[in-house]
C-alpha cells in the first residue's frame, strides 16, 4: 500500500501504521520452555527442542536479524510447515497462517492484545470479522 494507505486488516486490527519500535530481534521470539534459538546464517535462525529443529525464523532484508516470519514444523516431519507467524516492521505478531499437507488453509489476524480479529479462510475464500 502507498504511505498513508490502510488495508481492511490494519483498520480492524487497529495496528499502528508506524511505530518508534525497531522490530523484533531474533532472540526475542517467544518460544516454549526448554526450546533454544540458534542463529544459522545471514537470513535465518533455527528453533530447536532436544536437538530437533521445530521452527525456523526468517529475517527481514532490512535490519539486522529482525524477524519477518517464523515457520513452525510438524512434530512428525521437520520439513512440513504447520504454522507461519508474521511480524510487522515494529515487531508485532500480527498474523498466523495455518498449513495442511495441501498448503495454507487459514490466516488469523490479531490486534495488539493477541486477540483474533479477522479470520480468512484461504480454501473457500471467506473472511470472518470477530470484532467485539
Amino acid at each position: 500500500l502507498p504511505k498513508g494507505g490502510m488495508s481492511p486488516y490494519s483498520f480492524f486490527t487497529k495496528l499502528p501504521e508506524e511505530s518508534e519500535e525497531q522490530g523484533l530481534f531474533f532472540d526475542q521470539v517467544i518460544i516454549p520452555k526448554f526450546y533454544a534459538i540458534r542463529h544459522l546464517d545471514g537470513g535465518s535462525a533455527a528453533i530447536e527442542y532436544l536437538q530437533e529443529r521445530v521452527g525456523l525464523i526468517h529475517y527481514r532484508k532490512e535490519g539486522y536479524r529482525l524477524v519477518q516470519t517464523v515457520d513452525w514444523f510438524s512434530k512428525s516431519n521437520s520439513k512440513l510447515i504447520i504454522k507461519r507467524d508474521l511480524y510487522s516492521l515494529a515487531g508485532h505478531h500480527y498474523a498466523s497462517t495455518y498449513f495442511s499437507a495441501k498448503g495454507p488453509y487459514q490466516t488469523d489476524y490479531y490486534n495488539l492484545q493477541g486477540k483474533v480479529i479477522v479470520s480468512e479462510d484461504l480454501v473457500h475464500r471467506g473472511i470472518q470479522l470477530n470484532e467485539s
